[in-house]
């Protein structure tokens, strides 16, 4: 009863002599809830000073008696409940009630106010939503809980994405996962690809999937009335530069506003937070939206992260935190998650990682003889393997066999496969951090994240050709397999300083040759003759070749 108390609280302040809450198919279920406890889909309740009456049909009389304690009204089949609310209210001698105006149809608001004859209804919109907007320690482990379902469920549904797939078919599997551990899906489940994940509340379509393409994933879990809300980005095969570039600014306005976040600051200012490093970024026009909003019993439900709130958040608000870039034409690009406000900062519920996750299975998972490379993750015997060593034999025909030289990412030990062309093998979900190249230990390389400050240390083998273009304090991309890095990826280009080559000549130009050299990594290559010992040059990684001065 803590609930209804607090409610006679607020109407005592406000000089009003009772709540009524109207909950027609749904349209205020939460609020009904939330302070009698009944969970039909029709009802009318009413709080006064001294009673608590709630108005339902007989669908619910039963339910009505198990689930509150109200004191129950019924309503027959030849009664409107508009009528039997204002009879109530009249044998009451309430004159003024609060009720709220955007849970109730205007012609039903008609009928009720026809039939209450003198009784003055106050707009009270706020009066439940604002007790609702401060969670209590129980409501915040159900919506602990609704996140734990989801984001178990999107990893298993991780495991039907891939190029060629629909975006239905991701959609379903997304829904099955979550029903099957007893969610609820709170929300239409977004899921569009390519093009269509500009679309910020898109819906799944039969479009397949395409390889190097976004795949956004919007969804929510229903569990015990509360409700949670997630957003996650992934790239299906590799994404190039600008998607990449669009992807970190999104990434760190979400971070920063998550690290700005506490009770006292204004939705409004948390909003320009995000709002201020995606427009920096040049990319202000493409974030139309509020930066979050209240989670609870309703996906939707006050405070907000917008421009339009101007209230300060308070300790128990529970927001997420969604900033997104959407460009027509290309791509989107969402990440959410839902966080408990507290003084002093945030606690966040959601835990799904946050840096771009690649999806690097191949359209029908085959890897031939010809496409199996250093570096890749590849699941044999249901194990994620690092591939160290490939070596290719071909017996004519184009028949042939390819013998590798594997680490098992969990165990460490090292082993030989091998196999027949034509044969499938299926790549592992990687996802990537960035990281600092810090220095080698003989053969052991050092690296740093560079949000967790964490330090990895990987094998000349792990790092593969990678060892060529590495230098201290250079920035990279650290490849993982859920918490186990098993590579390094290279920006495409990276600079480099000579350190031995032979003298250059006059008249030597651009055109006329090249000569060998290595850089200070150790890389061989060959350079145009006008490179002297000591000048910087760009070298492709992809290729090992010089590209321009630096």
């Amino acid at each position: 009863m803590e609930t209804v108390k607090a409610v006679r609280e607020r109407l005592r302040e406000k000089s009003l002599d009772g709540l009524l809450l109207y909950n027609h198919e749904g349209s205020n279920r939460s609020s009904v809830t939330y302070v009698s406890g009944f969970t039909g889909s029709l009802a009318v309740v009413i709080v006064t000073m001294d009673e608590n009456l709630l108005i339902t049909d007989s669908r619910y009389y039963t339910q009505a008696l198990e689930e509150t304690d109200f004191e129950l009204v019924k309503l027959d089949s030849s009664s409107k409940i508009e009528e039997i609310t204002a009879t109530v209210l009249k044998q009451k001698n309430l004159k003024r009630v609060a009720f709220e105006s955007d849970k109730i149809t205007h012609s039903r608001f008609l009928g009720l106010s026809e039939a209450a004859d003198d009784i003055e209804f106050v707009d009270s919109n706020s009066l439940v939503g604002d007790l609702r907007a401060v969670k209590s320690d129980k409501e915040i482990e159900k919506i602990r809980e609704a996140v734990r379902i989801a984001e178990e469920s999107l990893k298993e549904a991780l495991n039907v994405i891939r190029a060629g797939r629909r975006e239905i078919e991701v959609a379903a599997a997304l829904e099955y996962e979550i029903r099957r551990r007893g969610g609820k899906i709170a929300f239409d489940t977004i899921v569009v690809s390519g093009e269509r994940s500009a679309l910020v509340h898109g819906t799944p379509s039969d479009r397949p999937i395409g390889d190097g393409e976004f795949v956004l994933i919007d969804f929510g879990v229903r569990f015990r009335g509360y409700c949670s809300d997630i957003t996650r980005t992934f790239c299906v095969g590799r994404p190039d530069h600008r998607m990449r570039s669009v992807y970190e600014t999104v990434y760190n306005a979400q971070k920063t506003a998550r690290e700005r976040a506490r009770a006292g600051i204004t939705g409004k200012a948390l909003h320009f937070v995000a709002q201020d490093i995606i427009a920096e970024a040049g990319f202000g026009e493409y974030f139309g939206h509020g930066l979050g909003h209240g989670l609870g019993m309703d996906v939707h439900e006050s405070p907000g992260a917008s421009p339009n709130n101007d209230r300060p958040l308070e300790e128990g608000n529970v927001i997420t935190v969604e900033p997104g870039i959407y460009i027509p034409k290309e791509f989107g690009i969402r990440i959410e998650d839902d966080v408990v406000i507290k003084t002093e900062g945030i606690a966040v519920l959601t835990t799904f990682e946050r840096d771009l996750m690649l999806l690097l299975c191949r359209r029908y998972f085959v890897v031939e003889v010809g496409s199996i490379r250093k570096g890749m993750a590849l699941i044999v015997e249901g194990e994620i393997f690092s591939v160290l060593d490939v070596n290719k034999h071909f017996t004519g025909r184009g028949s042939g066999i390819i013998r590798t030289k594997m680490k098992n990412i969990k165990t460490g030990y090292v082993r030989e496969f091998k196999f027949n062309s034509g044969e499938k093998v299926e790549e592992a979900m990687l996802s990537l951090r960035k990281a600092q190249y810090l220095y080698k230990d003989g053969p052991h390389f050092h690296f740093m994240d560079l949000e967790s400050f964490e330090q990895y240390v990987l094998s000349k083998e792990e790092i593969g050709d990678a060892v060529n273009y590495l230098r201290e304090g250079m920035e990279i991309d650290l490849q993982f397999h859920d918490v186990t890095p098993i590579g390094v990826v290279l920006p495409n280009s990276v600079v480099l300083e000579v350190v031995e080559t032979a003298p250059s000549h006059r008249g030597d130009t651009v055109t006329g040759g090249g000569k060998p050299a290595i850089c200070d990594t150790g890389l061989k290559l060959t350079v145009p003759f006008f490179v002297e010992i000591g000048k910087r040059i760009k070298v492709d990684t992809r290729t090992g070749e010089y590209l321009e001065k630096a």
